[in-house]
């Protein structure tokens, strides 16, 4: 299974992404969790994905994105959150992602944009 640059899990049923859901996928490069029912992800959820650039997260229910969530994704480029319910993005809501270039966030509901890091 770690062989497989691409994975493609989308129009599915999930939820919650957990911790270490993808530990075992150290090659992968393009995640695509689109068309699911994700409303939360666990601060660990992303461990082992140390080759990812790609991933998709677009047509979920995400309504905000913490700090904690990017940890293991440094060399993430490119970051789809098109058409989820985030509404508060603050200063650091993607801190720690140095390598991305391309960050979606059309058709949300996001009515502030904090200049100052969150206190949560």
């Amino acid at each position: 299974m770690s062989y497989y640059p691409k994975w493609n899990v989308s129009d599915n049923e999930i939820k919650v992404i957990p911790d270490n859901s993808f530990s075992l996928l150290p090659n992968c490069t393009e995640l695509c969790l689109p068309h699911n029912q994700i409303s939360r992800i666990e601060p660990e959820a992303w461990r082992g994905l140390i080759s990812l650039r790609t991933l998709y997260l677009n047509h979920n229910l995400i309504s905000a994105v913490q700090p904690v969530q990017w940890g293991h994704l440094q060399n993430l480029q490119k970051l789809y959150l098109t058409r989820n319910q985030l509404k508060v993005l603050t200063a650091d809501s993607f801190i720690g992602l140095n390598s991305l270039t391309i960050l979606w966030l059309d058709e949300n509901q996001i009515v502030s944009v904090q200049p100052e890091p969150s206190t949560d």
